[in-house]
């Protein structure tokens, strides 16, 4: 098979997508907060993640898919009334050549009813 070529096995660079902008949190209804951002190009889904004052870190609370009927906002619920939370979001591009992810969103604040 000499001369004859082949891609099998090569995968292809995915570029990392832009971080989420215009990230905001508000309350909606007791003990949720709605976050929300705008559209990133070419993302496949967002990752949200609320702040821990216990261990100082951000940690994973949800995604929403960029095919669902509202893909730029979550709803964190369960919360403490009077407490404030903190979110930041990242943008997700997963194909079959890999997921690859964003930096993380400036954060966004807001308490919880």
């Amino acid at each position: 098979m000499s001369g004859a070529r082949s891609d099998y096995g090569k995968a292809k660079a995915i570029n990392a997508p832009a971080a989420p902008t215009n990230v905001k949190a508000a309350a909606s209804g007791t003990g949720k907060i709605k976050v929300t951002w705008s559209k990133v190009t070419g993302a496949t889904q967002y990752n949200v993640y609320r702040y821990n004052s216990a261990d100082k870190q951000y940690h994973y609370v949800g995604t929403t898919k960029a095919d669902a009927a509202n893909p730029t906002q979550y709803i964190d619920s369960g919360l403490t009334a009077g407490k404030t939370y903190y979110y930041r979001v990242v943008s997700v591009i997963k194909n079959d050549n890999g997921t690859v992810t964003s930096a993380r969103s400036d954060y966004a604040k807001a308490a919880a009813k």
